[in-house]
């Protein structure tokens, strides 16, 4: 069993968007607020660059989901990955995603 560790005053939280993304006013409110929160409890945030993006809800493509998801993974500053939200397309993703470093981390 891996035990991932605590996540520490100063540690990276990455947000992503591996199903749908933010483009609605409120969803982007939620989303800087929780952001400042994060923050303010002393946390850096990271945005992937599909999280503001919404089109027939769908961040971007399944491709595009998964390589964003996969940089995210590799980077070892990064702690935990929070996605915005949805999760109905989250399955075109998956043959692009990397399970082995899924497993590794």
């Amino acid at each position: 069993m891996i035990y991932p560790d605590f996540l520490k005053q100063g540690g990276l939280i990455a947000v992503a968007a591996p199903s749908d993304g933010n483009q609605k006013l409120t969803d982007l409110n939620r989303l800087d607020n929780g952001i400042v929160n994060f923050e303010n409890r002393g946390y850096q945030v990271a945005e992937g660059s599909l999280v503001r993006k919404s089109h027939k809800g769908r961040s971007g493509s399944g491709k595009d989901r998964g390589r964003e998801l996969n940089t995210l993974l590799n980077q070892e500053d990064i702690k935990w990955i929070i996605g915005t939200k949805g999760g109905d397309f989250l399955l075109e993703m998956l043959p692009f995603f990397d399970y082995d470093t899924m497993r590794r981390k």
